[in-house]
This record gives C-alpha cells, structure tokens and sequence, in this order.
C-alpha cells in the first residue's frame, strides 16, 4: 500500500510539472571518444523534438525554430568538431543551428542531438558536388554587444590578425510584398565581420574607407596594394585578399 502511495504522488507531481509547462529533464550522456558517442539531448523528427523518454518538445520558445531556414545548411554534413575539453570527433554529421547559436549531431544510432560539453570549433569539408566550400566556425572571442564568448564566428582569414564573420537569424513578423497579411517566419536579419588582434575585437563594414581605416598601422603598404590590385572592399572575397596580404607585413 506504500508503494502505491509513493507511485501515486510520482505520477501526480510528474503530470503537475507538465501542465505548468516545465516538462521533463532531459538525460544526459557524457562524451566517449573511443565510441564516437559524443552526448545527448535532443532530436526533432517531423519538426518536433523528442527527449530521451520520448516526450515531445520543441527547439527553442517556437515551433519555427525547427523550420529548415534555421540552419545554415538544410542536409547533415560530414564534419569535424572540436571540444573546450580538446575532444575531437570527425566525419560526425552536424547541422549547425544559427537561429539559436548552437552546434547539432547525429549518428547511426541516435536521434538528433546537442553537445553536453562546450563546442570550441567545427569545420565542414570542401563539397564540391554540392558547391560548399570548406568552412570553419570557432567561439571564444571577446564579447561584442549581444555576442558572447560562446557565440560561433565563421572564420574567413585565420592568421594573426584574423577575419570573422558572423550571420545572424531571428524569427519576424511581416508582410510578403503585395500582401496585408503579417506572419512569422526565420530571417537573415545581419552579417556582420570582425578583425581579431591582440585579442581585441574590432568590427569593419564591407565599405573602403572602413577597413582602411583599421589597418592604419600598415598605410603605405595598404595604399601601394590597393592602388595595384584596385580591389572592391564591398566584396568579401576581395576583403579576404586584403586581410591576408596585410598579415604579410
């Protein structure tokens, strides 16, 4: 008769904390480099996610964060990750959430999933059946507005002084051209790139006269490349060009 009370409040407690809205814990695994089993949360089938005993959730405070616009990719893709613990897993499949600034993976034997540890860097590999370049993410740059350390910047130039890249999403509300009717949906509201030296990080526009004006300490050398090369600083593969001359210096 005990035991049935003790199951009873359980059951009781447990349905009062999902109609308050908190729903489960989500178990947790910690990461097993010899079996590639990184950790565990989440994964979201049929834009929903499901926690580890099955309950239904969903990605973020609305259900358009599972919508395929949140990604910077909408396939998995073949990668390589790298803990703040240094634990490095490669050819892991992840999807890279940019409306919420997180890292995602999966394997043959899960379901879709966060990083318990921190995610120092990922890097996806060059795909040139599906024309994506090689591209790499990092965080732990000094914290700039509403960025943190944790935040993930793409990284263009990876030298002494280095270019970052960061592209921002959210959720609107508008109208489409043409119409009345406001409705929600995920947006590229910002891209905005970051020179990083001596630790500092310093934001430049895609104009001339602003990123001449952070390379001050090299002018001659800068002016003499640009008269010779008449490069257009609105583009980011001549910005590229540029930040990677100026670490010649």
């Amino acid at each position: 008769m005990k035991i049935q009370s003790v199951l009873f409040l359980g059951i009781l407690s447990l349905s009062y904390n999902l109609t308050r809205g908190q729903g489960i814990p989500q178990r947790q695994l910690a990461p097993n480099p010899q079996q590639q089993t990184p950790i565990s949360t989440v994964g979201f089938p049929n834009g929903a996610l499901l926690n580890s005993d099955g309950h239904r959730i969903f990605l973020g405070k609305n259900k358009l964060d599972a919508s395929k616009s949140a990604f910077l990719y909408t396939e998995w893709l073949p990668g390589t990750v790298k803990l703040e613990n240094q634990t490095q897993y490669t050819d892991l499949k992840i999807l890279y959430d940019q409306l919420n600034d997180r890292l995602l993976f999966c394997t043959e034997e899960t379901q879709p999933q966060e990083f318990l540890e921190k995610v120092q860097e990922f890097s996806l590999p060059m795909i040139k059946e599906l024309g994506i370049p090689k591209r790499i993410f990092r965080n732990g740059y000094p914290a700039y507005n509403n960025f943190t350390a944790s935040s993930y910047y793409e990284v263009l130039v990876d030298r002494k002084t280095k270019l970052l890249k960061k592209t921002v999403k959210s959720i609107v509300e508008e109208a489409p051209p043409g119409s009345i009717i406001r409705s929600k949906h995920i947006k590229e509201v910002s891209t905005q790139y970051f020179l990083v030296t001596n630790n500092k990080l310093i934001r430049i526009k895609k104009d001339k006269n602003f990123v001449l004006s952070s390379l001050k300490d090299s002018t001659s050398q800068i002016e003499n490349y640009v008269n010779n090369n008449h490069p257009d600083l609105k583009k980011e593969d001549d910005i590229i060009k540029l930040i990677i001359y100026y670490n010649t210096l």
